[in-house]
């Protein structure tokens, strides 16, 4: 997920025994972040994993990716408590 834009993520998911469509509006999660990201090398994402270095768009990226997960596996959560699950998850991922 590009944590720069809002993002509108469609799918699925059964009900009671029946299969609904979801819609969710996902808003930006980074208002004021500019610059492009353009480091995707295994080293470079593995110095990220192992808080190395700082990646904020990365963080960010992998925190809202996390939270969309977490939201459709726990519909009945919110996206504020998802994106909380996410962030603590990444935070305290082992290294």
């Amino acid at each position: 997920m590009n944590p720069r834009v809002s993002t509108l993520a469609c799918g699925v998911t059964q009900v009671d025994g029946q299969t609904r469509y979801i819609e969710q509006d996902w808003p930006t999660y980074l208002e004021d972040f500019s610059g492009a990201h353009t480091e995707v090398s295994a080293e470079y994402l593995l110095k990220v994993w192992n808080k190395e270095i700082e990646d904020a768009y990365g963080d960010a990226a992998v925190i809202t990716t996390m939270a969309m997960v977490l939201k459709q596996m726990q519909p009945e959560c919110s996206q504020d408590e998802a994106l909380q699950k996410a962030k603590q998850l990444w935070e305290t991922r082992a290294i």
